[in-house]
């Protein structure tokens, strides 16, 4: 889940640019979901929530920049980048809950 799940939503062609930053706020919630729910079954679990890194896409940059004019949210890492921000905010909402997820 994450990086794989990332140039998979940038792929897809029948959505908007819209519609991908809220798919990608989607994955991020199904993984801080899964985070959560490993800390609530087992207390003693510390969990570590590594941001997806950018990566360099060659054939999906060539492909993004021909069917958009500035690639958007076509290109993986805009993808990545808009499922970091939502990671973080999602974590850091958590840790002001008092929450054990960092």
């Amino acid at each position: 889940m994450g990086a794989s799940e990332a140039a998979e939503i940038a792929d897809r062609i029948d959505l908007s640019d819209v519609e991908k930053g809220a798919e990608s706020d989607r994955a991020a919630d199904a993984i801080c979901d899964l985070a959560e729910d490993l800390v609530r079954r087992i207390p003693y679990l510390t969990v570590f929530v590594s941001m997806l890194c950018p990566r360099f896409d060659l054939g999906k940059t060539a492909a993004a920049t021909t069917t958009s004019s500035s690639g958007g949210m076509s290109l993986p890492n805009s993808v990545r980048r808009v499922m970091n921000v939502q990671l973080s905010m999602r974590l850091r909402q958590k840790e002001k809950e008092g929450g054990k997820i960092r």
